[in-house]
């Protein structure tokens, strides 16, 4: 007898539970994933994957070093973006991203100037400085500015790199 009670007890508690979880459920709201847009200015976009290898860290870690050692005072947005996250769904499209990579935008209200150096990036894979040599001559073209960038050596600033996979 006492068992049954306790069943009933129970099995009650959990309808309890099952109904007050539908209920919430069904009076929220579903908001779609809110897509990113570009504001108007300069923007460098590292795209990766979800899963983030150590080349794609190793090439944020780059960019980083790069605007914080040559364009410390310009007002250039860096952003990394997932290309496989909902979100980022549209501008990925829009730019045809289909791998690991950096891409130069310029935006000023519905016009935009991109440049994509996802090619020249995975050519310096294991020669981090290249990567940073590259994109700040690359940078300076995009910006207009005259380059006479042949070698150069980028200081090391602290950037925590954990190179791992994600």
């Amino acid at each position: 007898m006492i068992w049954e009670n306790i069943r009933k007890v129970t099995s009650l508690g959990l309808l309890v539970f099952v109904a007050a979880t539908v209920g919430k459920l069904a009076f929220q709201k579903w908001k779609p994933p809110q897509q990113h847009v570009l504001s108007d200015g300069v923007h460098v976009l590292l795209w990766h994957a979800t899963v983030r290898c150590p080349t794609c860290r190793m090439m944020e870690a780059e960019t980083i070093k790069c605007l914080e050692q040559f364009f410390p005072n310009e007002k250039i947005s860096f952003q990394t973006l997932d290309y496989e996250a909902p979100e980022n769904a549209e501008l990925a499209e829009k730019y045809r991203v289909a791998t690991t990579g950096i891409w130069l935008v310029r935006k000023e209200g519905d016009v935009e100037e991109i440049q994509n150096l996802t090619d020249a990036a995975w050519e310096t894979v294991g020669r981090e400085k290249e990567l940073g040599t590259m994109l700040h001559a690359e940078l300076e073209t995009f910006l207009g500015r005259k380059v006479s960038v042949v070698q150069e050596n980028i200081q090391e600033i602290s950037v925590q790199e954990d190179l791992s996979w994600e």
